[in-house]
């Protein structure tokens, strides 16, 4: 896997477990701007993590989110 400074990859997944903005999208099959607005909005947002300017998100939280926005339970 070659890293580019602007590539998107795998390698946030792959090194610490964490993922970003794109990753969340692409795993949701959402657009990026549907992933800020879940993450920014007052009630029950995507829980996050703020390292710096970066935000990540844990696996973990993004599927519970998931489960517990599921219609037809």
């Amino acid at each position: 896997m070659q890293i580019t400074e602007n590539s998107s990859t795998d390698y946030n997944d792959a090194t610490t477990g964490l993922l970003d903005t794109e990753d969340v999208a692409r795993r949701a099959k959402v657009c990026e701007r549907t992933v800020t607005y879940w993450r920014d909005r007052k009630k029950d947002p995507l829980p996050h993590v703020r390292l710096g300017r970066a935000v990540r998100f844990i696996p973990e939280d993004v599927e519970a989110f998931i489960r517990a926005h599921r219609i037809g339970k």
